[in-house]
């Protein structure tokens, strides 16, 4: 349950938030459009479930041949002879499991509290993207505040070092279901690492850069960030020093400079206040709090969970892009909300795939001025597989094309009608 206390004046939105979860997409959403975090409460334990939305295992999926085209298709289908229709679309295999591209899960961090403190109450204040959890020991109450840095992915826990005991790290590779696909596809566990009061693991892949995850607890501050290298030894090495440069006075300042980005989104919004239904008016704000999440301008176009994938299990339908109509959920709210800019991260993704759909609709049927897109995609533009119907549906492009055009309508933009929309839908 959420309670939304609204003051419309300075347009600070506050949820207060149930502590009672019994797993991490009960949680509070933090991002900054590619670093997510769910902070989440379990017996007597603050959980900060981390992720990435550009943290994917790319290999497999079904590449167009010149050999996948509409009659050929038609005329199988028109058999009768389904079975040859479908293994058009031949997908790739490890260890004779078919493979499909999909984002992978992360891990979590565990704030176990001392022996007599309790996690008394917790909100989300929407307007600054920031996490209070009050922590009640004996007869004091202790405020610790979880925030992520705009433009750099790091995650802070400041204060708790009263009632913070210990910190456990808990990376995917330890749960069960995500060894399970490891082990079926060729990707061998990470390991963690442990510096003192440091402490992470690192995950390389097969064919994707290697991932590190990095922390350091220090006075009464956790600092937690995720990033990429060439190698294990690398993305590690990487991590390290992310967190040496941005803790203690200079997070701050970013943190700051963060919170006044969010505030001019805010600023920006459309502004309503349902006085006879305050649950209505808690589903809008919160609903566009998660749409900036999900979709921040010049970040990342919003995929299935976007930054906020679970760490216990590979996510499911590849946590991909879904054009049938999910992708376009996402972000309808953009334009009543007067939020435009959050629709360009998934324009400017499409736009870097125009070669490729131009090619799915030539070998498809036979143009040279079309677009085609998939039905479920990776990131760069490979069909995931898994269902051959959805690689062939048509209307994905034409969805796209719609919200392109709804764009302008609510923006009157006639450059970007010209330059933008219009080529768009005419191919």
């Amino acid at each position: 349950m959420i309670d939304l206390q609204i003051d419309t004046l300075q347009k600070k939105h506050v949820i207060q938030w149930d502590i009672q979860s019994e797993y991490c997409h009960h949680g509070i959403p933090l991002s900054n459009g590619i670093f997510g975090a769910l902070v989440w409460f379990q017996d007597n334990r603050i959980m900060v479930t981390i992720n990435r939305t550009d943290y994917w295992d790319h290999r497999g999926g079904t590449e167009w041949t010149e050999d996948i085209k509409y009659e050929t298709l038609k005329k199988h289908l028109q058999a009768g002879d389904f079975e040859t229709a479908k293994n058009m679309f031949r997908p790739m295999y490890v260890n004779g499991k078919e493979k499909r591209p999909t984002r992978l899960p992360m891990g979590r961090f565990e704030l176990c509290l001392n022996e007599g403190a309790k996690i008394h109450s917790a909100e989300l204040n929407l307007s600054e993207a920031e996490a209070s959890i009050i922590v009640k020991s004996g007869e004091t109450f202790q405020t610790i505040q979880v925030s992520i840095l705009m433009d750099t992915p790091i995650l802070a826990v400041v204060g708790g070092s009263e009632v913070i005991a210990k910190i456990n790290i808990r990376p995917s590779f330890e749960f069960s279901k995500v060894l399970d696909y490891f082990k079926q596809f060729d990707i061998i566990p990470g390991e963690t690492v442990e510096e003192g009061s440091s402490k992470g693991w690192i995950q390389e892949l097969p064919s994707d850069p290697a991932c590190a995850v990095w922390s350091e607890w220090n006075s009464g501050q956790l600092y937690i960030t995720s990033v990429y290298g060439d190698t294990g030894e690398k993305a590690l090495q990487h991590a390290k020093d992310t967190v040496n440069l941005f803790k203690f006075e200079r997070f701050h300042k970013a943190l700051f400079s963060s919170k006044q980005i969010w505030k001019a989104l805010w600023d920006k919004s459309a502004n309503i206040s349902i006085p006879a239904d305050n649950g209505i008016e808690s589903i809008y704000y919160l609903g566009i709090y998660k749409l900036l999440g999900n979709s921040m301008p010049g970040k990342t176009a919003p995929s299935l969970q976007g930054p906020w994938a679970e760490e216990y299990r590979i996510p499911p339908w590849s946590c991909d892009y879904h054009f049938n109509i999910n992708v376009q959920e996402c972000l309808w709210p953009a334009y009543g909300a007067n939020l435009l800019e959050c629709l360009d991260p998934l324009f400017t993704m499409i736009d870097s795939w125009k070669q490729r759909l131009a090619l799915n609709a030539k070998y498809f049927v036979g143009i040279e001025d079309g677009y085609m897109l998939n039905h479920s995609t990776d990131d760069r533009a490979t069909p995931t597989g898994g269902m051959w119907t959805g690689t062939i549906d048509h209307a994905n492009t034409s969805w796209v094309g719609q919200m392109m055009w709804q764009k302008y309508s609510y923006s009157m933009d006639e450059d970007y009608l010209l330059h933008e929309v219009y080529p768009f839908l005419k191919r």
